[in-house]
């Protein structure tokens, strides 16, 4: 096991070629029989040393949890304190290597729209990061347990290997959402202030998703004075400016939530804005995760009872 760069330097040394800027590869820095020189360069003993040499390597592999490489992840981001200090999805890119999350996160990465919201791809990854925590809150949020890295690492290991339906249903739940909100809310979507914030981001993306997936959105007018009525709402802004953990009970008496008993459903919630009630059958630890440890759902729950 070894970094990427050390391995990629390999290969363009072999390939006398520095591929990133595509000029030739010398050596430098080195005993000075090998300064300069390219690998068609080296004497003909040297090459053959070289071309003889073992390379040692150690395979990782994880038995256990099967459904994700999350071992394999922590074994990299423990190596990964020299050099250049990767970003968690630069490395979740690298362990799950191949796959169809990874393609999927890079074809949706592209997206047009996306594109216009977010700004120039990211070399860092972090847009890649954000499309990602879409889909990971839109399809597991009922099972969201912090930390956040953790849950974005198990749903991108458990959907390493998709087929044709599910990469057409992750898609086309990405670019729909993004689509009515860049249509009605323009591209500086997702900013509370002039900085694209991921909470919002989380929170409307997931919200208008799943209202999609009830049917389309016909009155973009309506959607904007909606969106527009969110992000002046006090639990979002307590939401992004994220002072709301650790204290779930206060929350939920401070922004309206109230536990009822509904038949054999047990304790729900109800959320009232002005003269508005939206019901969510939720049990008591799944809203304490939502105004403590999770942000993002409280931001989810807000959207969704102002445009549904």
């Amino acid at each position: 096991m070894d970094g990427q760069q050390r391995l990629l330097s390999l290969l363009y040394f072999y390939d006398s070629i520095w591929k990133p800027t595509k000029r030739e590869f010398s050596l430098k820095g080195v005993d000075a029989a090998f300064d300069g020189r390219t690998y068609k360069g080296l004497r003909d003993e040297d090459r053959r040393r070289l071309e003889d040499a073992i390379l040692h390597v150690t395979v990782f592999k994880q038995d256990e949890p099967s459904e994700d490489e999350s071992s394999i992840y922590q074994v990299f981001e423990r190596l990964n304190s020299g050099g250049k200090k990767l970003t968690p999805q630069e490395i979740r890119s690298a362990v799950h290597h191949s796959g169809g999350m990874r393609e999927v996160l890079q074809d949706l990465n592209k997206n047009a729209e996306w594109r216009s919201i977010y700004g120039q791809e990211d070399a860092r990854m972090r847009d890649q990061e954000l499309v990602l925590r879409a889909l990971a809150f839109y399809y597991d949020a009922g099972d969201y347990k912090s930390p956040l890295v953790t849950f974005l690492n198990g749903f991108m290991g458990r959907h390493k290997n998709l087929d044709k339906t599910e990469v057409d249903d992750m898609k086309r739940a990405f670019t729909v959402a993004i689509h009515v909100i860049y249509e009605s809310v323009g591209s500086f979507a997702f900013r509370p202030t002039r900085v694209l914030n991921a909470a919002v981001f989380d929170s409307v993306m997931v919200g208008v998703a799943r209202r999609l997936s009830k049917g389309p959105v016909t009155d973009s007018g309506r959607f904007k004075t909606a969106y527009d009525e969110l992000m002046k709402s006090e639990i979002l802004r307590c939401m992004w400016a994220r002072n709301c953990r650790g204290r779930a009970r206060e929350n939920a008496n401070r922004f309206g939530f109230n536990r009822f008993r509904r038949g054999s459903i047990g304790s729900c919630w109800t959320y009232t804005d002005k003269s508005r009630v939206s019901m969510s059958c939720l049990s008591e630890p799944a809203i304490c995760r939502m105004l403590s440890s999770s942000h993002i759902g409280a931001g989810i729950c807000v959207f969704w009872l102002v445009v549904s």
